[in-house]
């Protein structure tokens, strides 16, 4: 089966976060059975894009590739991380809530309330296994991008006047997004025709 991560010259291209609108960010990302170099130069294109746009956490699908890898950056807890699908493997029964936002969704802040700790499992780049016990903003950051991987966003637990109050926001942001698309898939469609 073709690695995703080997789309655009080794890694994904890595050149821009994908935006709320893009059907990638929807879908279920798919396990890495592999881990060679295209998955860790794709780990370090996700470093750049997500401290380049002073993130904390940052998922495959947000760089365009379908695979569930996340990269995440709490100083206060662990220096940055690389998790090969990851998992929730328990979580506790309390929800705390705080103001989250996103990447791939500009100028969208908002309340989720979510388990306050959790334990993860994955495989880190040289393919150990990991558990990680996590509490606070790390908790927080670790199920926001496994949500990503899983084809969920943090406007999906909006609800009721908050959700009414942004969706003005997301319908302009994913009609930007799919005008690029469309611009995007029409240029591939004239360079396809010349070259044929």
């Amino acid at each position: 089966m073709e690695n995703p991560a080997e789309k655009g010259g080794g890694f994904g291209d890595c050149s821009s976060v994908v935006r709320y609108g893009d059907d990638v960010l929807r879908a279920r990302a798919e396990e890495i059975n592999n881990i060679d170099h295209s998955i860790v130069n794709l780990s370090l294109g996700m470093s750049r894009l997500m401290k380049a746009n002073k993130g904390v956490g940052f998922a495959a699908p947000q760089a365009g590739v379908p695979l569930r890898m996340i990269v995440v950056d709490v100083r206060d807890y662990f220096n940055e991380m690389t998790l090969i699908n990851p998992s929730i493997r328990d979580y506790n029964l309390e929800r705390t809530s705080y103001f989250e936002s996103c990447l791939s969704i500009p100028g969208i802040t908002a309340e989720v309330y979510r388990p306050s700790e959790i334990i993860v499992s994955a495989v880190d780049l040289n393919g150990r296994e990991l558990e990680i016990e996590a509490g606070g903003l790390l908790a927080r950051v670790l199920q926001h991008e496994i949500d990503h991987i899983d084809g969920k966003l943090f406007v999906d637990y909006l609800s009721g006047d908050c959700l009414k109050r942004y969706l003005p926001r997301l319908k302009k942001i994913e009609k930007k997004t799919l005008k690029k698309l469309n611009a995007e898939k029409k240029k591939n469609e004239n360079w396809i025709f010349r070259n044929s």
